[in-house]
């Protein structure tokens, strides 16, 4: 049997959180220690005494729920936990990324530190709040969403019948009420200092430091690259009109890197069996890789009920040249429709998108009224599509 963890994202910090540990526990004290010489103040003061004010600053709830997620990791280690796979819940990820040994504690540290600087600055710029909304479906919340207004959004869908939204203080009660109202079994306003409803979207990839040279059939295909895009509210003409993702861990073996995550961690053996770089079954690959993309792109425009016809411009995942023509052609795209950079970067995995549809903007081949659909596939196996204006 495989054992996960899942940590927490913001929301569920409290006073008196990690004293327990810090009491008893040698290595938790070290690292409520640390993190506070690391963060300029007294981390561990804040989590055990409040107040309840000051620990929900977002600068100050971030890193709290960081440290606390590692130490009771740390500890349950200690005991001989072993978890084969490590998530998280938005903040929660960081904490994953350190149990999996792909960030040390320091580096989480940092990075979650900055996250909170940046995100408290936002929040304070522009006031708001979040609530989660538990035992609705998700359409319906999203139609109470639209109907408070007051930017009112979903900002995270957790799991089926639970969804966070986020908007102005009024525009979130507003919504409590309506929720409450349409048969919530339950509604509650979070312990945040802020309104998070962007998202920057960030695709970015250093795939040479995976990539075996001595096997031409990956060697030739991947390169390095970064893009990122910020998504927010949309108006009724332009935005998110669809999308569709799909996955199937039975074709895993077709692409993937095989150590180095928490279900085959590094070590000298797989250093020496090369189990670091990249691995890829090109001919098996290149069937799904058509027949996914193409399943993501007809599902999305449906959703839309909009037609190849009536399309701007395809940005498909700059893979390889031979399956974005067999997807082309299998669409039915013209391809004067169809943007392709591939001859300038390779494939750039989950970056390639993101530059494809800057050097579109860059070049004139599409504006803010353009209809624009962009489909990819990737690792494990996964693929999607999303239908925009703009």
């Amino acid at each position: 049997m495989k054992t996960a963890v899942i940590f927490p994202g913001q929301g569920s910090q409290f006073v008196g959180m990690g004293k327990d540990l810090f009491d008893n526990s040698e290595p938790a004290r070290r690292l409520f220690d640390l993190a506070g010489k690391k963060l300029g103040y007294d981390l561990a003061e804040i989590c055990f005494n409040g107040p309840e004010e000051e620990l929900s600053r977002t600068r100050v709830t971030q890193p709290a729920i960081y440290v606390h997620s590692v130490a009771v990791f740390r500890l349950l280690e200690e005991k001989g936990f072993k978890a084969d796979f490590a998530a998280g819940h938005s903040l929660g990820e960081y904490s994953a990324l350190a149990a999996a040994g792909f960030l040390s504690f320091e580096e989480g540290l940092e990075l979650v530190g900055l996250r909170g600087r940046l995100m408290q600055e936002a929040g304070e710029k522009a006031p708001g709040a979040m609530a989660a909304v538990i035992g609705l479906d998700d359409l319906r919340v999203e139609k109470l969403c639209w109907e408070t207004g007051d930017n009112v959004v979903p900002a995270n869908f957790n799991a089926p019948g639970q969804v966070v939204v986020s908007g102005s203080l009024e525009g979130v009660d507003k919504l409590i009420e309506a929720a409450q109202k349409a048969g919530a079994r339950l509604v509650k306003k979070l312990k945040v200092s802020g309104a998070f409803r962007n998202a920057l979207i960030i695709g970015a990839e250093t795939l040479s430091k995976f990539t075996d040279y001595s096997d031409r059939s990956t060697c030739v295909i991947f390169g390095d690259g970064a893009g990122a895009m910020l998504v927010t509210l949309g108006t009724d003409d332009k935005g998110l009109f669809a999308s569709h993702l799909g996955s199937d861990g039975s074709f895993t073996s077709l692409l993937n890197l095989p150590a180095g995550g928490s279900r085959m961690p590094a070590s000298l053996e797989t250093v020496q069996q090369d189990q670091h770089f990249i691995k890829m079954n090109g001919n098996e690959l290149f069937k799904v890789a058509v027949r996914s993309m193409e399943e993501a792109a007809v599902l999305t425009l449906s959703k839309a009920h909009v037609s190849t016809a009536q399309l701007d411009l395809l940005i498909p995942h700059q893979a390889n040249i031979r399956i974005i023509n067999s997807l082309v052609k299998r669409l039915g795209v013209d391809e004067k429709k169809v943007f392709v950079n591939i001859e300038r970067y390779g494939n750039t995995s989950a970056a390639s998108i993101p530059i494809a549809y800057h050097e579109a903007r860059s070049q004139g081949l599409c504006d803010e009224n353009s209809l624009i659909l962009m489909v990819a596939f990737g690792g494990g196996i996964t693929w999607g599509g999303v239908l925009i204006r703009g």
